[in-house]
């Protein structure tokens, strides 16, 4: 065979077991059943006599035989089997279907199992775990022998009943995963009567629950131990850390070595830092209730900053950030040794720790969705080519350019570091993709293309070098950054395409085969059509397939924590709503607190709340009375906190304190904006109203108003102090820092600092004088009245003539002046006549 036939057949070969694989299950012969308990290196050994009549009734078995070898492999049971088409014995010549168990040196079987109870990989493993643990758990027939356990286990051991619905589901293999896991260090208990369940006082409506009662702490006592359910998924991995964590401190604070009993966990756990310079000040007692909730699925860790400075940048911090803050550490998965982090959005909500339960419960139950959310929720925009060229012809309304700065990346969609980018960006030819160009000014010609890695450092050590933009804090990766950038695609790119016109015949395939059905099912039978709201807002809503709001980041309120989350925070935005209503379904994404309740749920939170429209949008501030928005619910016209408008100046004027004004572009601004953030949220200047007013363009009103102020409008961001009662404005002109406008703040407050401005003299007086409504209402009615008796005066004397006319006068008319008196009835009350007008009154 010569050298390029042997590479030929090698590779063959590789192919043929790459496509195949290589079964798990070893092969017996008759030799090896001879010495069966010799002939494994594991604890049992289990042996499935492959025949044609298990083939013919479960021709799925030998696969999902097959799949189960490495999962029992590590509980220390082999699989193996033989194939009766070969060896001629007695176990292959009888109809017995079983699977025979092995203990390691014993020739006779232990057990056997029917493999008509072996329907999926979930039930060999639970069956064959049940078979060789039969030692490890009891299993619970009746109240009385469950009372029986907890009394013996008191002193001695937690005690974990499971109860499932029956044996062979993958809550029951999870169970004894567990009990393979934990065997010598709690009792376990089973059970598949639910009724038995409900006697105990444990009811549950689901297929599987787990809880744990705890003996272990009780001794000599007549009561029964107290319990916790478990309300994870019953699952192997949230069970071992659940059942972990009552023997794991709640919290540890960090010290010097930086080293916790969180660090060497199997499975790992995912870990939750909280940094905070006080931490005397946090409620211990609330953060070990909280990792109670969270049932060992996180280490809860203290970081004292004042002892930490060192690590801060590590996390994304800088000593003078906002304290206390968290961030939550994603545990490491199987060969990946980098370390995730997120931090504690704090721009979007006000640290608290019913806030952050709120921020980690959906990393913890859905981390793949809630990481592909906060990526979609970032500040880069996906463009088409064609989008991002229709963007740049106008500069003037180039909303690009909203900020000073611009980076773009030109990928094509096969690129790795730009997945799923527009077809339309392949045009751009002799390019090596990705291109990233940074704009300096407004201006389409002035940019800066960027050559050197695609690295997050050096990308932004680019960025620093060629702007003014001093470097923050850099990032700690996220795993959001892993998620991949999907881009908007247009019916133009694709409507000349194999594919394209491929889809679209499926699509007509498959409206014909709809229609053809339901023609069918119509001469079957009659149906009535559903009834549905038919009015214009519920289509509206329906097409326009709004944003849904995440429930899992806006808490639901209730009877008994609606005042409570009320007092919690600074600003609230309450949505009371109807489910059933299709105007509250389009109600967009805020970036303040929000929270709902649901009217059909809570009447009486809703009524004692005066909510009779839905939906309805109440905010509630600290210390100030409610607000009720009547305005368009999207995330576009809903206010804003902070900005100062003509709506809510009288408010902020009424407490006659000074403002403290940011005058920026309509998109928030990289140099001061986060300063006032930090500033407002660790409310260092309580004596002053923190706000900010937007500048669109140069004939802008807010432009005007800043003119006044500073003298030019054309310098943006700017930091002004404007004291109404004393007439004074003070205009910012040193490095934006947070301890550079808190000193000048104060400096100002105490008369050190002189003002730049002072406001102009003299009375505010209306134009012209004003319009007594009241008096010309009156007026008006007064006229109506005068018209109404004249024209009854009128018919009167008609209807007399016509009664003259035919018979004769036997009676006499009344006095003028009491038919006058008579008529004269006013159509609404009359205002009591004073000597004063309505303005006097005012």
């Amino acid at each position: 065979m010569t050298l390029e036939n042997l590479y030929l057949f090698l590779l063959i070969c590789c192919l043929h077991i790459a496509v195949l694989g290589v079964s798990p299950v070893r092969k017996l012969t008759s030799e090896d059943l001879k010495n069966i308990g010799e002939s494994t290196n594991q604890d049992y050994i289990a042996v499935f006599f492959d025949k044609p009549s298990i083939r013919q009734g479960n021709p799925k078995f030998a696969k999902e035989f097959d799949k189960s070898s490495d999962i029992l492999e590590s509980f220390g049971i082999e699989l193996c089997k033989v194939n009766c088409a070969e060896e001629s014995i007695s176990q292959c010549s009888n109809k017995e279907r079983n699977i025979f168990v092995y203990r390691k040196g014993d020739p006779i079987p232990s057990e056997g199992i029917d493999v008509s109870h072996l329907f999926d990989e979930d039930s060999i493993v639970a069956n064959l775990l049940q078979s060789v643990l039969t030692d490890q758990y009891y299993f619970i027939f009746d109240e009385d022998s469950f009372n029986r356990v907890l009394a013996v286990e008191q002193g001695y051991k937690d005690v974990v009943l499971c109860y499932v619905k029956g044996l062979g589901i993958k809550e029951h293999r999870h169970f004894l995963e567990l009990v393979h896991y934990f065997k010598n260090e709690v009792f376990f208990g089973l059970t598949t009567d639910e009724e038995l369940v409900k006697k105990i006082g444990l009811f549950t409506n689901q297929k599987a629950a787990v809880y744990l009662f705890h003996c272990k702490q009780m001794k000599n006592t007549q009561g029964r131990c107290p319990s916790t359910k478990f309300t994870g998924k019953v699952e192997k991995t949230p069970l071992i850390r659940f059942v972990r964590s009552q023997e794991l401190p709640k919290y540890v604070i960090l010290p010097s070595n930086r080293s916790t009993v969180f660090d060497s966990l199997q499975p790992p756990v995912d870990k939750l830092f909280v940094f905070t310079d006080k931490v005397a000040d946090l409620d211990t007692k609330e953060i070990e209730q909280m990792a109670l909730e969270f049932q060992g699925a996180i280490g809860v860790i203290l970081v004292n900053v004042n002892d930490q400075k060192d690590m801060l940048a590590s996390f994304g911090l800088a000593q003078d950030s906002n304290f206390p803050t968290a961030a939550f550490v994603a545990a490491k998965g199987d060969g990946d040794n980098r370390t995730y982090i997120e931090l504690f959005p704090e721009n979007i909500a006000r640290f608290t720790l019913n806030n952050l339960k709120h921020f980690i419960k959906p990393l913890i139950d859905n981390p793949t969705a809630e990481y592909n959310r906060i990526a979609e929720a970032s500040s880069l925009q996906k463009l088409t080519y064609a989008s991002y060229k229709d963007a740049m012809k106008s500069l003037d309304t180039n909303y690009l350019f909203a900020l000073d700065f611009l980076m773009v990346v030109f990928c094509k969609e096969d690129h790795e570091p730009c997945e799923k980018f527009s077809r339309t960006l392949r045009r751009i030819e002799g390019e090596k993709l990705p291109v990233v160009y940074l704009y300096l000014t407004k201006s389409e010609d002035d940019f800066i293309q960027y050559t050197s890695e695609l690295e997050y450092e050096a990308m932004m050590k680019f960025i620093t070098d060629h702007t003014k933009i001093k470097r923050p804090v850099s990032l700690p990766a996220s795993l959001s950054d892993e998620a991949l950038i999907s881009f908007p695609h247009t019916n133009e790119e694709n409507e000349d395409s194999e594919e394209y016109i491929d889809k679209l015949d499926e699509e007509e395939e498959s409206e014909s085969e709809t229609s053809q059905s339901s023609e069918e099912s119509v001469d079957e039978v009659y149906l009535p059509e559903e009834e549905t709201e038919d009015d214009e807002v519920s289509e509206a809503v329906l097409k326009a397939k709004p944003t849904v709001v995440p429930e899992t980041l806006v808490p639901a309120l209730t009877d008994k924590t609606f005042d409570t989350v009320k007092k919690e925070n600074d600003l609230l935005v309450v949505d009371f709503f109807q489910p059933w209503d299709a105007r509250n379904l389009d109600v967009g994404n805020f970036a303040i607190k929000l929270a709902r309740v649901n009217c059909f749920d809570w009447t009486d939170v809703c009524q004692s709340n005066n909510i009779t429209i839905y939906p309805t949008i109440k905010m509630y501030r600290k210390d100030s009375d409610e607000i009720t928005y009547r305005g368009p619910l999207d995330s576009d016209h809903l206010a804003k906190a902070g900005e100062l408008t003509p709506f809510n100046l009288p408010t902020y004027l009424s407490y006659k304190k000074p403002l403290l004004i940011v005058f920026r572009a309509d998109s928030e601004d990289s140099v001061i904006t986060p300063v006032m953030t930090r500033l407002a949220r660790d409310k260092s200047l309580p004596s002053i109203f923190l706000c900010w007013m937007p500048v669109y363009s140069d004939k802008d009103v807010n432009a005007e108003i800043l003119k006044s102020y500073a003298g030019t409008s054309g310098s943006l961001p700017a930091l002004v102090l404007v004291n109404h009662e004393k007439g004074t404005v003070h205009l910012f002109k040193n490095e934006v820092t947070k301890q550079a406008v808190k000193n000048w703040v104060e400096s100002i407050l105490t008369g050190k600092e002189q003002p730049s401005r002072l406001f102009a003299d003299g009375e505010w007086k209306p134009r012209l004088e004003g319009y007594d409504f009241l008096r010309m209402i009156d007026e008006e009615e007064e006229e109506k009245e005068r018209q109404r008796l004249k024209k009854k005066k009128v018919e009167r004397a008609l209807k007399e003539k016509d009664d003259i006319d035919e018979e004769e006068p036997n009676w006499s008319p009344p006095e003028a002046n009491e038919v006058e008196k008579r008529d004269r009835k006013p159509n609404r009350l009359r205002r009591p006549e004073l000597g004063i007008t309505r303005r006097d009154e005012l």
